[in-house]
């Protein structure tokens, strides 16, 4: 058996979704219904999705130039999409060493 979960900020989408389900033939049933398991998920875990990130076309415009055989490149945008990585990276870096700081190594 496979199961999935769906949470709903509204009660709207929820309804719509458990009658889809049902005359798609699934197994639904509400939160009020579910198993003991289902309702001890963390709230970390009911997070709504990360919002998509800022695209930008300097990916693009290279992909586009070199097939093209032309040099299309933005080096203003370039520079930006550079460093926006180089940020994040350290974050995620400073993150990863907060969390070991805090359970240590022993």
């Amino acid at each position: 058996c496979t199961y999935a979960r769906g949470y709903f900020c509204t009660v709207g989408p929820a309804y719509r979704a458990l009658a889809m389900g049902k005359e798609a033939g699934l197994s639904v049933r509400s939160f009020s219904e579910a198993s003991v398991a289902a309702k001890r998920v963390p709230d970390s875990e009911l997070q709504p999705p990360k919002a998509r990130p800022k695209t930008t076309s300097a990916v693009a415009r290279r992909l586009l130039g070199s097939a093209l055989g032309m040099n299309l490149r933005d080096k203003a945008a370039d520079k930006e999409l550079a460093e926006q990585r180089r940020s994040k990276k350290k974050s995620a870096q400073q993150r990863r060493e907060a969390q070991a700081s805090v359970w240590g190594d022993d």
